[in-house]
């Protein structure tokens, strides 16, 4: 009975020591402040490594990490017409002509025809290609695309480079892109007449000039008079087109594109 009774007694302080062993459920669900203050000293390397992605709305853009910011496309080098001359900072005075005069950057102003069968696209090609075009019509004294300069793209090419070279000089440095610009801004003509048939009878109105036309006429009359000067002249075409160049950007009455489109506006004013 004594052994009986020791062996009871053992148990139960067995079964009271594995019973204060054992935590209850409550007691697992809380974290005991130890455990807390570790887990909040150590960092979670795995959740930073990888963070969960944070949920998108339907207009809402996914943000960029530092890495992606600092990133950046490297920005291409200025293009300069002929290797020499900067466009980006020449402005259009006319507001008539800044959406017919394209600056476009370039190193060789040349589209190949690109835009030869695409209507109104000619306003997007350079104003150095626009000038190059209108000289090849360059031939007998009063024909038009026969003789020496039809179809040779490349000489005048090379026939505006040297003159631009020359306007530089000349100019005292001045950039012969803007030159060009000016000349034409002061060769477009503003009005013009046309014709009008009303009972048998032939009137001629004065109507405003489309910007594309104004380009257009320009280029014709600087074209014109660097082909006049010219003809049968031992001097070289480029020192031709400088001078004509020249002349009309500084708006002198004596230059032949400038006299052109003061008597286009004189006869349209009179038809008014």
């Amino acid at each position: 009975m004594a052994a009986d009774e020791a062996k009871v007694d053992s148990g139960g302080e067995q079964g009271e020591d594995a019973a204060a062993a054992t935590p209850s459920p409550a007691a697992a669900a809380e974290p005991s402040p130890a455990a807390t203050e570790s887990s909040a000293d150590t960092p979670d390397a795995a959740g930073e490594s990888a963070a969960p992605p944070e949920p998108k709305g339907d207009g809402a853009k996914p943000k960029k990490s530092a890495s992606q910011k600092k990133a950046r496309i490297p920005e291409p080098q200025d293009m300069l017409v002929f290797r020499k001359w900067d466009v980006s900072g020449i402005e259009i005075v006319d507001p008539g002509l800044k959406t017919a005069i394209s600056l476009r950057k370039q190193i060789t102003p040349h589209t190949f025809g690109r835009s030869a069968l695409k209507r109104f696209n000619k306003a997007d090609a350079n104003i150095v290609e626009r000038l190059m075009n209108k000289t090849m019509h360059f031939g007998k004294k009063y024909a038009k695309n026969t003789g020496r300069m039809s179809g040779k793209k490349t000489k005048v090419l090379n026939t505006v480079k040297s003159a631009f070279d020359i306007i530089n000089i000349k100019s005292g440095g001045k950039n012969p892109v803007e030159v060009l610009v000016r000349a034409v801004e002061f060769s477009a003509p503003n009005e013009d007449t046309t014709r009008i048939v009303y009972g048998g009878t032939v009137y001629h109105v004065s109507v405003d000039v489309a910007p594309i036309r104004r380009v257009d006429l320009a280029l014709k009359f600087i074209s014109d008079a660097i082909k006049e000067a010219t003809f049968s002249n031992p001097k070289p075409i480029e020192e031709h087109m400088a001078e004509q160049l020249m002349m009309a950007a500084a708006n002198d009455p004596a230059a032949p594109s400038v006299k052109k489109k003061n008597e286009l506006e004189r006869i349209a004013q009179a038809s008014r």
